[in-house]
């Protein structure tokens, strides 16, 4: 299905996922923690582990479901959304499976139990990461720890390259969070000059010797209340 056959309660629904997500993840961690601690201390908590399991397994398959709501507007990678998908199923399977492993009496069940621990929150960190590219792109995570080049500055107009030097700067600060190669909302990719001219599911978005008609030129220059 896709976006316009999909209802729209469903999509609404859809766009709770990045809200929820973090509930899950909060729980599990705080539970590991008391894990450690109570190791650490000789004074095991289990009744609040068991809580904390249990409502991050709640919210975990929760954010699933949601996330699979959102995935139905379209407009991500397949490949990524496939790894994100699926890794979050596995995370939800574990985060259950701890939980019932916590409620055994059994010292074999009592034994699994933090192996389990570090298994799942290997998984979740699996699933934010391709999460984080699936919504801002591929470099997210590590932007800032890449060397980059210091911004030149332009002392002969004569010099001025009009696309590398001033356009393809403003699309990625302004637009490629939701164009680029695993988030093509539209089916637009905004990275390159070759997806630009390329166009989107509306069609060419540069008219090229035709600013003015062009869709993207069109949509830029609208009122920012639109």
């Amino acid at each position: 299905a896709n976006a316009g056959e999909t209802p729209k309660a469903v999509l609404f629904l859809g766009r709770f996922h990045p809200l929820l997500l973090h509930l899950p993840i909060g729980a599990l961690v705080l539970a590991f923690f008391l894990d450690i601690v109570g190791r650490i201390r000789k004074n095991y908590p289990s009744q609040i582990i068991k809580y904390a399991l249990g409502f991050s397994a709640f919210f975990a398959v929760l954010t699933c479901i949601l996330g699979y709501f959102l995935s139905l507007e379209g407009g991500y990678g397949t490949s990524v959304l496939n790894i994100h998908f699926w890794t979050a199923i596995v995370t939800a399977g574990l985060t259950i499976l701890l939980f019932i492993l916590t409620s055994m009496t059994s010292k074999k069940a009592k034994r699994m139990v933090f192996p389990f621990f570090v298994l799942t929150l290997v998984s979740i960190s699996i699933t934010g990461h391709y999460g984080s590219v699936l919504t801002h792109g591929e470099n997210f995570l590590t932007e800032y720890v890449t060397v980059t080049e210091n911004s030149k500055t332009i002392k002969i107009v004569d010099s001025l390259k009009i696309f590398d030097d001033v356009i393809a700067k403003i699309l990625k600060d302004k637009c490629t969070q939701c164009h680029n190669a695993t988030k093509t909302k539209g089916e637009l990719s905004l990275i390159s000059k070759e997806t630009i001219l390329k166009g989107g599911e509306n069609g060419e978005v540069i008219i090229v010797g035709n600013a003015k008609e062009s869709l993207l030129y069109e949509q830029l220059i609208l009122p920012e209340s639109d």
